[in-house]
């Protein structure tokens, strides 16, 4: 009797798996992995504006190869454009980028706080070598990925972390009150306030005037 059972038992498992995964909408077939869904967004080169939807990936991406895209979601092809030739790049629920040169590259850079005076971050990967020596005797090369801020006004271009009093001045020059209180702080103390400077200076520039240089 309990043998019936058992089998009974298993027979019925087996057929509702059968079903459960000939299901046409079942969940999992409907949802693309996260690394292929295609986002609103609008490319910009030096020669043309796309407004299309871009593959979402790590802002690290954005910076190396080709950049995909669709010219619709319906699309059944990706078209790519080569990331060097990108100039501003906007992704629906993303902070956008703007390419900014730095050493002896370019970079597409998040903007993190947008107004007269912006912050950017980048990732940025340099080539580092360790103490330790391979068996040949050579030095042995590591990547070294850091994330690096920049403070940017108009053609005003500094990385945050190198700040000092002088270039903070220079971008605050005409924000008498923040000058005052920048002129009393060592470097470091500027350093560790900067987001605030510049989250005080933009609400107090007038919004016709913030807009217009924008």
């Amino acid at each position: 009797m309990h043998l019936k059972i058992k089998i009974i038992l298993l027979a019925f498992l087996f057929s509702t798996n059968a079903l459960y995964a000939q299901t046409p909408n079942h969940i999992d077939d409907e949802l693309p992995p996260i690394s292929y869904i295609y986002k609103p967004g609008k490319i910009i080169t030096i020669k043309d504006t796309i407004p299309c939807f871009i593959l979402d990936r790590d802002i690290d991406y954005y910076n190396k190869g080709y950049i995909k895209y669709k010219l619709s979601p319906e699309a059944s092809k990706a078209l790519k454009v080569k990331s060097k030739d990108v100039m501003h790049l906007e992704l629906d629920g993303c902070p956008p980028l703007d390419r900014f040169p730095y050493g002896t590259s370019s970079y597409l850079m998040v903007r993190l706080i947008d107004g007269e005076v912006k912050i950017y971050k980048v990732q940025i990967e340099s080539m580092d070598y360790t103490t330790a020596t391979a068996y040949n005797g050579m030095p042995i090369y590591t990547k070294d990925k850091s994330y690096k801020r920049f403070l940017v006004r108009g053609n005003m271009f500094y990385e945050i972390d190198r700040i000092n009093k002088y270039q903070a001045k220079r971008i605050f020059f005409d924000n008498v009150e923040l000058n005052n209180e920048i002129e009393n702080l060592t470097d470091q103390q500027i350093l560790q306030n900067i987001e605030l400077f510049v989250q005080r200076y933009n609400s107090s520039v007038k919004p016709s005037t913030n807009e217009s240089k924008q």
